[in-house]
């Protein structure tokens, strides 16, 4: 039985994992369940009803993205997507650590505008929003003038960072992204065109 990876396809979380696997060359099958507190088929692999999950090919579970990232990057076949120096594997987990804190925040401001109008707390929006803002600066920072994230080559670092910017994009086409974050902006465009990414992407038709 080949991997399972239980989420939603538009996820910024599931969107990471799915580009991981096809760099690394694992096959998988994505099943597509949405998290909700009622949503069993989530809730019997993960109490906390969130996603993504995936089960092993020998049924075990692992749960929450990063877990699951580092699981699936440990594997041998693909690309190397962990840096083998120690400082910068630090480093590449600082970044998916933010990028993951941007993914939080937005999600935090979905749920928020879902609620009825009446108890939507705008305070809460945009303390979220700024806690986007301040993330993709240091995203932008961290990138500036540099062909990679973190050490020479593509990594973990890219592909998080990546993902949450483009998937951020999306829910807000009209803020000025390129023009206050050039750099992450520029680098996003590159890591775009990867073929990891285009086939996963969760706002093109191919993916």
């Amino acid at each position: 039985m080949m991997l399972q990876l239980i989420g939603v396809a538009r996820s910024p979380f599931v969107w990471k994992l799915r580009v991981i696997l096809v760099e690394k060359g694992l096959a998988y099958t994505l099943v597509d369940e949405y998290p909700s507190a009622t949503n069993d088929a989530i809730i019997k692999y993960n109490p906390l009803g969130k996603i993504p999950v995936l089960l092993t090919e020998t049924q075990q579970v692992l749960c929450e993205s990063k877990f699951i990232a580092q699981y699936l990057t440990s594997f041998t076949g693909g690309i190397n997507l962990v840096p083998t120096e120690m400082n910068q594997v630090i480093e590449a987990q600082q970044v998916e650590v933010v990028a993951d804190g941007i993914c939080d925040a937005m999600i935090a401001i979905i749920y928020e505008q879902r609620r009825d109008e009446k108890l939507q707390c705008a305070d809460a929006v945009q303390l979220q929003f700024e806690k986007i803002l301040r993330g993709v600066s240091f995203l932008n920072t961290q990138i500036d003038a540099k062909s990679w994230m973190v050490g020479d080559h593509f990594s973990i670092a890219d592909i998080a960072s990546v993902t949450a910017y483009t998937w951020l994009k999306s829910r807000y086409e009209d803020y000025a992204w390129q023009a206050e974050f050039t750099s992450l902006d520029a680098h996003a465009s590159k890591i775009l065109v990867r073929e990891s990414m285009q086939v996963t992407h969760p706002f093109l038709a191919n993916s």
